[in-house]
């Protein structure tokens, strides 16, 4: 977590987290089982695109519009900003803060989860469209 941030910066990570678990939460069924790898950005595979969390972040229109993409390949895919950069925070994207060799589409939202109390301070997106 960047513990530098302002309340304004642990807002827009905030946000950004949130926005990533609703990207999540939108995948299908199949997706989650077989078209989520924490493991890598985006890859083309026979059954759609494989992503990590950030991967599928860069495959919606909100974080395109906030210039946040994927790039998806055959072998490999890349992200146009740095996981920690854009969302404040590196633990629900990368497979080593896992702890554990298989990492399931519930185990990346309940990371989200956690990413996203680190900025608790922070008002809700929900609270801050309210006022």
């Amino acid at each position: 977590m960047d513990t530098s941030a302002t309340p304004i910066q642990n807002f827009v990570y905030r946000e950004r987290l949130e926005q990533a678990k609703r990207v999540m939460e939108g995948l299908s069924e199949q997706q989650r089982l077989r078209n989520f790898n924490v493991g890598l950005y985006a890859i083309q595979s026979d059954e759609g695109v494989v992503a990590c969390i950030a991967g599928h972040c860069g495959l919606d229109p909100w974080f395109q519009e906030r210039g946040f993409f994927t790039t998806v390949g055959r072998e490999t895919g890349t992200v146009s900003v740095y996981p920690s950069e854009f969302f404040g925070t590196a633990d629900p994207f990368f497979a080593s803060n896992y702890g554990k060799s298989v990492v399931t589409f519930e185990d990346a939202i309940c990371a989200l989860n956690r990413a996203i109390n680190l900025f608790a301070d922070a008002p809700s997106t929900s609270q801050a469209v309210a006022r």
